[in-house]
């Protein structure tokens, strides 16, 4: 499995704990994150199973935040306005910010 894919199924997984559906664009903007922090993992060759550990439980980390702030607006999903308030909570957040 790819390091994407690594990350794509961690970011599957996290948005299903959430409970919360994802809107369209949200999804986007998540799935153009996870591929920047692949790719950012790889810029100095492969990624040790620590980097990638660390990648995979920042990710989790932010969904569990998009969830949270979704759930405080009571919004019914996951959407881009979550994903940019998660992102302003927790950056610097390695490897994506």
């Amino acid at each position: 499995m790819t390091t994407e894919q690594t990350l794509r199924t961690v970011m599957a997984q996290s948005i299903n704990a959430t409970n919360l559906p994802i809107s369209a664009p949200c999804a986007l903007d998540l799935e153009r994150l996870v591929r920047t922090g692949a790719l950012a993992l790889h810029a100095n060759g492969p990624p040790s199973p620590t980097e990638l550990d660390l990648a995979s439980a920042s990710l989790r980390r932010l969904i569990y935040e998009m969830g949270y702030a979704a759930r405080s607006r009571g919004a019914p999903e996951l959407q881009e306005w979550s994903l940019r308030d998660a992102l302003a909570q927790l950056c610097p957040l390695y490897p994506f910010c």
